[in-house]
């Protein structure tokens, strides 16, 4: 606590934290109604920085509660992020490195279960989709990442921000929506196709 603020320290390892200092010194203002939880102070020894808590109710808790989203501030703020502009020195975020990752993961798995080698297999023979605009991109977008106050809406975790295609955060947090849905009831309930209309 400082004063009324909250404040958040987020302790990062040395690569994410080399890259996010530098994405942090070319951090863009976003376009309302979105607001970025900046960070105030970079702890070098420690592989950390600070942010003030964001204000508001999580996305994740309204959906939690059974709570409808607030659609019309929720899809203000999604085409804010495409407005946001983005720097050269800010990382590329896109969906050959997400699906290159993707694999190396599965094949990292299936030293402990040899069935996800197939699972890899299979997703690396799926090609990207063309980049339709480069904008700004979170690149860990979901629904514990943003809050919503009455008119504004405000992204945490931002030491993963990059540019590519705009679409690959939406896209991001549909399946997020979807994967949470099918983990918790064992079925998909629309949430996911209700973000993306």
């Amino acid at each position: 606590q400082r004063g009324d603020a909250t404040l958040f320290v987020k302790f990062l390892d040395k690569k994410t934290y080399r890259r996010a200092a530098a994405t942090f010194a070319a951090m863009p203002e976003p376009v309302a109604p979105m607001a970025f939880a900046k960070a105030s102070t970079m702890i070098d020894g420690e592989c950390a920085y600070v942010a003030e808590a964001a204000q508001g109710v999580c996305l994740r808790d309204l959906l939690a509660r059974g709570e409808s989203p607030p659609w019309d501030l929720l899809d203000r703020a999604i085409r804010a992020l495409r407005a946001t502009p983005v720097h050269d020195v800010m990382p590329t975020i896109d969906y050959a490195s997400a699906l290159d990752a993707g694999v190396r993961m599965l094949q990292k798995g299936a030293v402990l279960m040899p069935e996800l080698q197939q699972r890899a297999d299979l997703l690396a023979r799926v090609s990207a989709p063309q980049a339709v605009r480069a904008g700004f991109v979170h690149g860990d977008f979901h629904d514990r990442q943003l809050f919503f106050t009455h008119d504004r809406a405000t992204l945490i975790d931002l030491e993963t921000i990059g540019r590519g295609d705009a679409h690959f955060d939406v896209v991001n947090m549909a399946e997020q929506l979807r994967l949470r849905s099918l983990q918790q009831t064992g079925a998909d309930d629309g949430m996911c196709d209700a973000l993306l209309d």
